[in-house]
Order: C-alpha cells, then structure tokens, then sequence
C-alpha cells in the first residue's frame, strides 16, 4: 500500500522486480515493466491510497494441477482398497 500526491499524472518506478501478476485495486491502473527490470505505474494527479495485489496465473495453474493430482491418487488408493475386499482368492 501507498499513498501519493501529485499536481499532474506521473510515471512511478517502484524498487521491486517486475512479475507477471501484480495489479493495482483501487483503479483500472497497468503495471509496466520499467528497463526490464523494475516494476511501474502512470498515476493520476490528487492525492490517492493504492493497494497492490499479487495474483499470478501460474499458480492458479499448479493448484488446479495439484487438486486434479490428488484426486487421481485418491481415487487409486479408495479403487485399491475396494478390490482388496472383494478379491477372489
């Protein structure tokens, strides 16, 4: 979270590195990749509150990766103990 105050819009270069996923709450704001490597923002005049939030896609990815994964093997183990009981011998 942070706080700015400006007389007119102004390119705001934050000291942490850039990564897909970052977005701006308050506002329909776009992160930018600043040369490559820092993370920034074209801020509007006034004084405003902004909260950033990290949501990457790939990590939505892997926790549908893990929860179909778990499923699989679930599924496995409950169909092994379900053959195990009624097994012919």
């Amino acid at each position: 979270m942070f706080e700015t105050d400006f007389d007119k819009p102004q390119l705001v270069c934050l000291s942490e590195i850039f990564y897909p996923g970052w977005s701006i709450q308050q506002e329909d704001i776009d992160i930018i990749n600043i040369n490559g490597l820092f993370r920034g923002a074209i801020l509007p005049e006034g004084k405003n509150v902004y909260t950033m939030k990290f949501k990457p896609s790939d990590l939505s990815l892997g926790l549908l990766i893990s929860k179909f994964s778990y499923f699989i093997i679930l599924s496995l183990f409950l169909y092994g103990l379900y053959r195990r009981k009624y097994a012919k011998l």
